[in-house]
């Protein structure tokens, strides 16, 4: 009985080494992930609550109002209008009868475009359509109905002035106004928060305002509506009557040079800023100043004489020509006839820096600003 008993204590202590091993592991087991889980929630916990933040939240920018054009006497000629894009979330909505009536009488929408959305297995379905500030408030505070702030640029008198406000593109001013003061006129964009999902998607109306935007500046223009409309409508009335092809017409205040009312045309369709960008011969208009340069630099009087020839005179590899032949005259016919020939060969007395420095005290090339009376 004892040697029985002997031997089985001999043979049970080997089975409680290994239980002890066992043990030893399993107790080092649990004090490894005791420290992991202290290490992942305590130590690096701000850490990951951070980045598990990030992951669930982008930030936004808020478009700001671009700023509006106005004409001298304050009149909008263009400006960022407020309208509103309208989604519905359908597994949100708890009273479908009641909100398919509501969208209904706000948007003007018939029941069954209002039921759409709900027939649908996507979460968020977009309604088609911008929508005024009214709709925005009779659809505030729906659950699952999403209400999205979009901003427009409108012409309120059409493209009447089109020409010369230019367009915005992606918020970009391009050509006239918009582009030359496109820094004013575009503002400060706001920021704002958004969760999203796993997928890295925005949920709906799910975000906050950080920093509200600040809308641009406005730019008041010399331009008169009222000019501008009579401008349009003569120089359409011009062309028909006339037959020509195109044309501008600038309207200008003489005693400050501001300009009331521009138009250029061309086969029908406007022409943008061709009155001020497009190359221009002024042709006859051009020599009075020129006889006055001559006079007032004691180059010529006005009883010099000059011989036109035949009415052609080929000179720096050009041939003038005259309407009509003048032959042999003085300066003072040959500017009541308006000779070409005649005008180029007495200017030739005149250096190009005189010709340049007589047409730039009349103004030629430079921009002047006068005091009104």
């Amino acid at each position: 009985m004892n040697r029985s008993t002997g031997g089985q204590f001999r043979a049970a202590a080997p089975c409680t080494g290994r239980r002890r091993i066992l043990l030893t592991f399993w107790i080092l087991v649990g004090i490894g992930l005791l420290w992991r889980s202290v290490d992942l929630q305590v130590v690096q916990g701000a850490d990951w609550r951070a980045e598990a933040e990030r992951q669930h939240r982008m930030t936004g920018e808020i478009p700001a109002a671009r700023g509006a054009v106005l004409d001298r006497s304050g009149t909008p000629v263009v400006l960022s209008m407020e309208a509103f894009a309208v989604s519905v979330a359908p597994h949100e909505v708890r009273d479908t009868t009641a909100v398919v009536k509501r969208l209904s009488d706000a948007l003007g929408l018939s029941p069954d475009q209002a039921r759409r959305p709900f027939l649908s297995d996507k979460r968020w379905v977009p309604l088609a359509g911008r929508h005024s500030v009214a709709a925005r408030e009779a659809l505030s505070g729906i659950t699952g109905v999403y209400v999205q702030r979009d901003l427009r640029r409108e012409a309120p008198h059409g493209p009447l002035l089109s020409g010369i406000v230019g367009a915005v593109i992606d918020n970009v001013g391009q050509g006239g106004v918009e582009q030359a003061f496109d820094g004013l006129l575009r503002g400060n964009p706001g920021m704002e928060v958004l969760a999203r999902d796993s997928r890295g998607r925005p949920l709906p109306g799910e975000s906050w305002v950080v920093q509200p935007p600040l809308p641009g500046g406005e730019v008041v223009l010399t331009v008169d509506l009222d000019l501008q409309e009579i401008a349009v409508e003569a120089l359409q009335e011009a062309l028909e009557r006339t037959g020509a092809r195109g044309g501008d017409l600038i309207v200008t205040d003489p005693r400050t040079g501001e300009i009331l009312a521009m138009v250029s045309m061309a086969d029908g369709s406007p022409r943008s800023l061709a009155a001020l960008t497009a190359p221009y011969e002024p042709g006859s208009t051009l020599k009075p100043f020129t006889v006055a340069t001559l006079l007032q630099s004691g180059k010529a009087t006005l009883a010099d004489s000059v011989d036109t020839g035949e009415g052609r005179w080929r000179v720096a590899g050009r041939t003038l020509t005259d309407i009509q032949r003048v032959g042999h005259t003085d300066l003072g016919q040959a500017l009541r006839a308006s000779s070409n020939i005649a005008m180029a060969m007495l200017a030739e007395r005149l250096t190009p820096a005189e010709q340049f420095e007589g047409l730039r005290d009349f103004g030629f090339g430079a921009h002047r600003r006068g005091v009104a009376g």
